[in-house]
């Protein structure tokens, strides 16, 4: 049985990231909302382009007590305890004014302290099962439509042997020709 190649979205990108660098964990997508109060130390002691260490991440850590938060570009996974007390990661996305903040943040400009950001759980669309059923279903189409090109140009072929066309690995080349930047080679004299 042939297994669909695996299609990665940006968030599965980010997520396997993190699998390398933190191990094994469940991630899940999150059901309410996270206030986070960026502080002037939070901006001060965290590292430009580094998603753990970013001041929304030492936010995250110093008011939640997590040991791990990695904020990305459009999506945060911050490890908290869930309603049982076991430890998860949750997923949240933030609004277009935080991810301005990240970005300002990674490009070196200032950024204001004492700011209030609120990290929402994913919209519907955005959630990690409606992403991998959206994968799956654009690499099974890609497969059908690879499958049919496939065959389309093994009949072509086929017709071009058996009409005697001359095929490209058979194709006469021209010595020393040298193109003229028209887009045609020259003659043979």
């Amino acid at each position: 049985m042939e297994t669909a190649p695996k299609v990665q979205q940006r968030s599965e990108r980010s997520l396997s990231v993190l699998r390398r660098r933190w191990g094994d964990f469940d991630v899940v997508d999150a059901t309410h909302d996270l206030l986070l109060f960026v502080q002037k130390d939070d901006i001060e002691n965290a590292k430009r382009k580094a998603p753990g260490e970013c001041a929304l991440a030492k936010c995250a850590m110093r008011l939640i007590g997590s040991a791990r938060a990695a904020f990305f570009r459009n999506t945060a996974y911050v490890e908290h305890p869930d309603t049982s007390g076991r430890r998860k990661v949750y997923r949240y996305q933030y609004p277009k004014l935080t991810r301005k903040f990240v970005a300002d943040f990674d490009l070196g400009k200032s950024v204001p302290e004492n700011l209030q950001i609120r990290l929402m759980p994913p919209t519907p669309s955005e959630k990690l099962e409606s992403k991998r059923r959206y994968s799956a279903k654009w690499a099974a189409r890609n497969r059908e439509k690879k499958k049919k090109r496939d065959l389309e140009y093994f009949h072509r072929r086929k017709a071009e042997k058996a009409s005697g066309l001359q095929l490209f690995e058979d194709a006469i080349f021209i010595e020393g020709g040298v193109r003229s930047g028209t887009g045609r080679a020259p003659r043979p004299s």
